[in-house]
């Protein structure tokens, strides 16, 4: 396996486990982020997430040391319990399966083809966790909130889950789209959304 800090970016992060004849990771590749801020919401693609490989993870609670197992973290679908309490996620180690460079470098490939296809633009990525067996953006789009605006943010026509900045939308115009979407779906569905986002500062 691998250990990591949790500064290092996704992107290095899989270059060093391909050089190293490491693979299982694959599906990270393109997602912005550093392997602290990936363990901190357990993040995924393509119906994977990073959980699957995690073996143990050294971190600070209240400025004292801990290593904590994979059971420990409380992994599930974009959440942890480093999300809740005083937590600081240090470094982690991987068990990840020996899989030859070439092999690896073409997953890499084939998985940034795929994120091609998701909007472009200035965006959060997805704002909301898919319910239980449906499609956040499934159900955004049935209710009629494609193309749909607040000031600069809209909703993209590409994929509804994704809000988008057209020119300088504020913190204001985000989140008044995110209520009306939320308070739509639930209208209309009876489904309640909840934000995969987080919100930091005065609300």
């Amino acid at each position: 396996g691998i250990w990591a800090e949790s500064g290092v970016r996704l992107s290095s992060l899989l270059h060093v486990a391909a050089e190293n004849g490491f693979g299982g990771i694959s599906f990270l590749a393109g997602i912005p982020a550093t392997l602290g801020g990936a363990l901190f919401m357990n993040a995924g693609a393509q119906g994977k997430f990073l959980s699957c490989c995690v073996r143990r993870v050294a971190a600070l609670y209240r400025g004292e040391a801990v290593l904590l197992s994979a059971q420990e973290c409380g992994f599930s679908y974009k959440k942890t319990r480093f999300m809740e309490g005083d937590w600081v996620v240090m470094a982690a180690e991987l068990e990840l399966p020996r899989q030859e460079r070439n092999s690896v470098l073409e997953e890499v490939r084939s998985t940034l083809l795929w994120r091609r296809r998701l909007p472009r633009g200035k965006s959060m990525g997805c704002i909301f966790k898919n319910p239980p067996g449906d499609s956040a953006g499934r159900l955004i789009e049935k209710c009629g909130w494609k193309g749909a605006s607040c000031g600069d943010a809209y909703v993209s026509e590409a994929h509804a889950n994704f809000i988008i900045n057209r020119a300088n939308a504020s913190s204001e115009d985000f989140k008044t789209l995110i209520r009306k979407i939320r308070e739509s779906v639930l209208r209309n569905t009876g489904i309640v959304l909840s934000e995969e986002i987080r919100y930091i500062g005065e609300s």
